[in-house]
C-alpha cells in the first residue's frame, strides 16, 4: 500500500475499497435516507457495479479518488467513504470533498473526522490552496458538517439530479488555523 492510501486516526482508517466491502457497502445503499442526495437507493447488482467503478476510479485518479472510512476496531467493514475528487460538472475542475456515512454511524463524528483528515492530507501532501463541497440545500446535515469544518458559500451551481447545489469554499490557510 502506497503511503497516501491509508489515513488513520485514533478511530477511524481511511483506506481503499476492496471488492471485500460490497457487503457493507448494501448496508448503507438500501437505505433512502442514506441515498436521498446521492442517486437514490441501489439494488445489490448496482451496488456492486458502483463498488467496480469506485475501486477502478481510486486506482486511477490516486491520491484523489473515494476511499472507505472503516472503524480502526473494524477494519474491514466499511462505514462509509469520504475522499477528494475533481468537482463534476464544473468546468473550473476545483478538488471537492465528499463524504457519507451508513446510518447507524450518524451522529458520531465520523464525517468530520474523516474529512478533516482527508483535507489535511490534500493540504500539507498535495499543497492544494482550496477545498470545495457541493452541497444541497435540503441536506441540512452536510451543511450542519461543512458549516462545522468552516466552508463559507460561494455561490450555487446546476446539477442533474438535484437541479442546484450550493457551493461552499474552504482555504489550506483557514483550514490550518482552524485544525
Amino acid at each position: 500500500m502506497e503511503e497516501l492510501d491509508q489515513i488513520r486516526t485514533n478511530r477511524l482508517i481511511i483506506r481503499p475499497f476492496t471488492n471485500d466491502d460490497l457487503d457493507s457497502m448494501c448496508r448503507w445503499t438500501i437505505d433512502v435516507d442514506v441515498m436521498r442526495f446521492i442517486g437514490g437507493v441501489l439494488t445489490h447488482d448496482e451496488t456492486s457495479e458502483r463498488l467496480s467503478r469506485v475501486i477502478a476510479v481510486y486506482e486511477r485518479m490516486k491520491p484523489l479518488g473515494p476511499r472507505a472510512i472503516s472503524l480502526s476496531a473494524v477494519p474491514h467493514e466499511a462505514i462509509g467513504y469520504c475522499g477528494l475528487g475533481i468537482l463534476p460538472h464544473s468546468p473550473e475542475k476545483h478538488i471537492e470533498i465528499f463524504a457519507g456515512l451508513t446510518r447507524s454511524a450518524w451522529g458520531s463524528g465520523f464525517a468530520s473526522e474523516a474529512c478533516i483528515s482527508v483535507m489535511r492530507m490534500g493540504f500539507e501532501k498535495l499543497s492544494l490552496e482550496q477545498v470545495v463541497a457541493a452541497v444541497n440545500p435540503h441536506n441540512d446535515r452536510s451543511l450542519r458538517l461543512v458549516n462545522r469544518l468552516g466552508f463559507v458559500q460561494q455561490g450555487t451551481m446546476p446539477w442533474p439530479e438535484q437541479k442546484e447545489v450550493g457551493v461552499f469554499v474552504l482555504s489550506r490557510d483557514e483550514f490550518l488555523k482552524r485544525f
